[in-house]
């Protein structure tokens, strides 16, 4: 929104330039893609039976510490 509106938070009248709506596109799906490896993956460090919130929410946090250990 920044690049959007100069700085100023203000957003001017018409249409967004088709190359930021591009690039935030392309940001979202790529956050998405990384979510959803993390919840997947979240589900190798859960229990096998009897599965609660808590431990699939500390699998998710595992998952993600894996993947950006992977990424640096």
């Amino acid at each position: 929104m920044r690049i959007a509106t100069g700085g100023t938070g203000i957003l001017p009248q018409g249409a967004i330039h088709p190359d930021l709506v591009n690039r935030m596109a392309e940001e979202a799906a790529r956050i998405s893609q990384r979510v959803l490896r993390m919840c997947i993956r979240a589900l190798d460090y859960c229990p096998p039976v009897d599965i609660t919130f808590g431990e699939y929410l500390r699998g998710i946090v595992t998952a993600d510490q894996d993947l950006n250990r992977l990424t640096r």
